[in-house]
């Protein structure tokens, strides 16, 4: 099956393919293990809000742990790329029945005060593993939430090699560090190369030039303690992650080393 087109990923067609993508995905699932006998509770879905966030019948909103997918417009703000079929295609995944089984994450609920939790269809699978699998979502490791972590990786890696849904559009391809564009937002991956190592009352910063700044929060370094950060300065990196922008800086905050690695200086997009 060729790549999908970046107009393809919030059309009708979409849900043709994905069936495809499901089979796939939900095929990945049941090999590789990411199964849980563990469960909280079982629930029921009201509706979908978006490709990463339901509504129970309960009205409890729950936020699934270890992704993230594009984001709807809200304000008048268009829809990001993939958004909408990221929604249609939880939708398809749920069925008709809508029962799910919750694990809850080691932190329950997020500051919005929405459940986090491992979400699995009635039958095991495990519904974020699937979404990363059929290339709808990207992976979003927030300690200390990090059961699944190695699974979700692989079925993330797996879908990035094999160019599935996002990892077709352009947008999702790594660029360099010195060719983002001044208004630059959304997920990313950017290699560059680290060029000072900063720090502030409440974070530690990896400057790539002055083209983007990686935020590490000082309460997160704990999770860093096998890579040491001072030695990066004049490595080259791959991070992955949103990028986002204060005043006249584009930063991008990581929160576990999963989304950072060390790359030869030959690399190039």
């Amino acid at each position: 099956m060729p790549p999908l087109s970046r107009k393809t990923l919030d059309t009708g067609v979409f849900l043709l393919l994905s069936v495809c993508f499901y089979t796939s995905a939900l095929n990945s699932a049941t090999a590789a293990g990411c199964r849980s006998g563990d469960f909280d509770r079982t629930a029921r879905v009201k509706h979908v809000i978006d490709g990463d966030t339901l509504f129970l019948e309960n009205r409890e909103k729950i936020r699934l742990i270890g992704i993230d997918t594009p984001e709807l417009g809200r304000d008048g703000k268009p829809d990001e790329p993939g958004g909408r079929a990221a929604k249609a295609s939880l939708e398809m995944l749920l069925g008709a029945d809508k029962r799910i089984r919750l694990q809850y994450g080691r932190q329950r609920r997020d500051r919005h005060g929405r459940g986090l939790a491992y979400v699995f269809m009635a039958n095991g699978v495990n519904i974020q593993q699937s979404l990363l699998s059929a290339g709808l979502a990207t992976p979003l490791t927030i300690p200390p939430n990090l059961d699944y972590l190695p699974c979700y990786q692989k079925a993330a890696q797996l879908a990035r090699e094999q160019g599935r849904g996002l990892w077709s559009d352009p947008d999702y391809q790594i660029k360099r560090a010195e060719a983002l564009g001044e208004y630059e937002q959304g997920y990313r991956q950017i290699l560059g190369t680290v060029t000072r190592l900063g720090q502030s009352k409440s974070s530690v910063w990896l400057e790539l030039g002055r083209a983007l700044v990686i935020r590490i929060r000082r309460a997160d370094l704990v999770y860093f303690n096998t890579l040491e950060l001072e030695e990066l300065v004049r490595q080259t990196v791959l991070v992955r992650g949103r990028v986002y922008r204060v005043k006249d800086q584009l930063r991008i905050r990581i929160s576990h080393p999963s989304a950072l690695s060390i790359q030869p200086d030959k690399i190039s997009p």
